[in-house]
């Protein structure tokens, strides 16, 4: 139970390690061409359509942005589950003057990111930012976020499992969308 390995979780495969390494040393350029070699094999790869996304979010050109856009909102349609999509978005729309759309994108991150993740601080400083930054604009986000996967609990994931993924469990009644 709790492993929800493969599907659009693909594992941290060794061109997304690259991604992530390359990004950490400031290259994100280089990340970004591991993100796009990555999402050629694997498109719905929600981890490196989030990365793509913020990578390019934080980039500052208008058309950029607009991609990085394009490229969170597909990993948030993947998987509205996956906390750092939310997160991602939620910073670009600070970056973008949306400051009421990130309230709603940084709160969803916070209601289902694990308690212990560490980087709730930072997205709760950016989420006091982006309240201070509305102001009197009214914020209103969709009813409820969305915590859940198809009915399963949110569960903190654990390193990505090698070998193909477990085939879908149905309890009866309930239909998996693909």
């Amino acid at each position: 139970g709790g492993s929800s390995g493969g599907g659009p979780h693909q594992a941290a495969t060794g061109g997304r390690q690259a991604a992530l390494d390359r990004e950490r040393q400031g290259k994100a350029v280089a990340a970004l061409k591991v993100d796009d070699t990555v999402l050629q094999e694997q498109p719905t790869n929600v981890e490196a359509l989030a990365s793509a996304g913020w990578l390019l979010g934080r980039s500052g050109s208008i058309e950029l942005v607009t991609k990085a856009m394009t490229y969170l909102d597909k990993a948030v349609a993947i998987d509205p589950s996956y906390g750092p999509a939310h997160a991602f978005r939620g910073l670009v729309l600070i970056r973008t003057q949306r400051p009421a759309e990130a309230v709603c994108e940084l709160r969803t991150y916070l209601s289902i990111a694990p308690a212990d993740d560490p980087q709730n601080r930072s997205v709760e400083v950016a989420l006091d930012e982006a309240v201070k930054q509305a102001g009197a604009t009214p914020i209103t986000c969709p009813t409820a976020p969305v915590p859940t996967l198809i009915g399963r609990p949110v569960t903190p994931r654990p390193p990505a499992a090698t070998g193909p993924p477990p085939p879908p469990r149905s309890s009866g009644g309930d239909v998996l969308l693909e």
